[in-house]
């Protein structure tokens, strides 16, 4: 088992060294260190001040892995839960339970939790069917399996679940912007 890092503090570590290298390829940063720099105390001198784009662009690159390793393709994002739903199926993958109501009850926790709504909006309806693959064959009596289908999504709600995405995504884009804009400067 992996041991997943936690998600708050990766999406802060890509997104602020995006932002400092968007901010040093713009602003166009150069470190003056004639007489060397002194943190905690201790002198240092930097021989070669160019090469720390080159470090920030490559730590970015180490951001956009580790988030998208074990936040996209080891876990349940958001976008994957909603393709899992309209597919017909639960955020887990399965479509089974032992009651319609149980599946629907299931369902409906799904759309609250990855589908976002402004406050008074309508509830997002949907009609649920049993599975047709399950139907024919001799399901055991203690589960059923069932297939949501039909949804009726307001456009609102698709607008929010897409800047949802848009928010998930950053640390996968913004490093991405960043590094375009570090060797756009470079090669200037």
């Amino acid at each position: 088992m992996h041991n997943k890092p936690d998600l708050y503090r990766t999406r802060r570590f890509t997104l602020i060294l995006s932002l400092i290298l968007i901010s040093y390829s713009i602003a166009g940063v150069t470190l003056n260190v004639e007489n060397g720099i002194s943190p905690i105390g201790i002198p240092l001198n930097i021989s070669n001040p160019n090469l720390l784009g080159i470090g920030l662009a490559i730590a970015c690159i180490y951001g956009i892995f580790q988030y998208g390793y074990f936040y996209i393709m080891m876990s349940l994002s958001p976008r994957k839960a909603r393709k899992r739903v309209y597919e017909g199926l639960l955020p887990d993958g399965t479509n089974y339970s032992k009651t319609d109501k149980k599946y629907i009850e299931e369902v409906q926790k799904a759309l609250d939790e990855y589908f976002p709504r402004v406050y008074n909006q309508k509830e997002i309806l949907f009609n649920v069917v049993q599975d047709p693959e399950y139907s024919d064959k001799g399901v055991p009596e203690s589960t059923s399996h069932f297939l949501a289908k039909d949804f009726k999504i307001s456009c609102i709600t698709k607008v929010l679940y897409y800047i949802e995405d848009l928010y998930f995504y950053a640390p996968i884009w913004l490093p991405i912007v960043a590094i375009t804009m570090f060797i756009c400067t470079l090669v200037n």
